[in-house]
């Protein structure tokens, strides 16, 4: 639609964005740290092994993460999670530790 010209057939609705409420909860999990200090750019081989592994440990934890926020009471529940942190004044606990499956 253009908006420098009268058009009389053409009625402009701008979108509404509305903030959700209650957002869910972020998991953030930090994996091994990758030396590429020794590697060189050029052997695309080699570039292509590393950059290989480090994919298969961020899909590795993301779905670790994903498994474990089913344990997590409060992760999709905004309501539930702010009530809690009101009523007890902390942030509520989260799924255990021992639920994540380690790394490769």
């Amino acid at each position: 639609a253009r908006f420098d010209e009268g058009n009389d057939d053409e009625v402009f609705i701008p979108p509404l964005a509305l903030p959700k409420p209650f957002a869910a909860r972020h998991y953030f999990l930090f994996g091994k740290p990758y030396d590429t200090s020794d590697l060189d750019p050029k052997d695309q081989a080699a570039c292509r092994e590393i950059y290989k592994s480090i994919q298969d440990e961020v899909n590795h934890d993301i779905n670790a993460l994903l498994e474990a926020r089913k344990y997590d009471p409060y992760a999709l529940d905004g309501i539930k999670r702010t009530s809690y942190q009101k009523l007890f004044g902390k942030s509520p606990p989260t799924f255990p530790l021992k639920s994540l499956s380690p790394s490769k």
